[in-house]
C-alpha cells in the first residue's frame, strides 16, 4: 500500500509557483499610489507617537525638577536642625561626663572629707580659714 502511494506522488508533475514581477524599492515613483499613501500614514503615525513620547518625557522632567526645587529648602532646613541637635548632644555628653566624674568622686571614701569641706562652710579642727581682704577698702 505504501508503495502505491509513493507511485502516485511520483507520477504527478511538480507545481509551478507563479511569481509577481519585482518592483524596485529604490524608486518610489514605481510604487503604487495606495502603497505610498499607507507608507506616509505609517511614518506620520510613528512621528506623532515619537512627538507624544518626547512631550510626555519633557513634562515629567519638568515636574521632577519643580519637585526637587521645592524640596531643597526643606532639605537645608532639616540639615540645619540636625546640626543643632548634634551640637546639643555633644554639649549634653560633655556635661554627663563631668557629672559622672563628680559622682564618682562623691562616693569615693578617700575623697569624702574634701567633698564635705567644699560643700559646707565647716573646716577641719586642725585647719584655719583664711579670708583675704582688699586694703583699698
Amino acid at each position: 500500500m505504501k508503495t502505491a502511494q509513493k507511485l502516485k506522488h511520483a507520477s504527478t508533475p511538480p507545481k509551478v509557483l507563479k511569481s509577481r514581477p519585482r518592483q524596485s524599492r529604490a524608486n518610489p515613483a514605481r510604487l503604487q499610489p495606495a502603497r505610498l499613501q499607507s507608507k506616509h500614514r505609517n511614518h506620520a503615525a510613528t512621528a506623532v507617537e515619537t512627538l507624544v513620547k518626547i512631550a510626555l518625557n519633557c513634562g515629567l522632567s519638568a515636574v521632577a525638577i519643580a519637585t526637587l526645587t521645592n524640596l531643597f529648602p526643606y532639605y537645608w532646613e532639616q540639615r540645619e536642625k540636625v546640626q543643632a541637635i548634634r551640637t546639643e548632644v555633644r554639649d549634653a555628653e560633655y556635661k554627663v561626663t563631668r557629672l559622672r566624674a563628680n559622682l564618682n568622686r562623691s562616693f569615693d571614701p578617700s575623697q569624702a572629707l574634701n567633698v564635705m569641706q567644699e560643700q559646707s562652710a565647716m573646716v577641719a579642727p586642725n585647719q584655719r580659714r583664711i579670708v583675704l581682704m582688699d586694703e583699698t577698702e
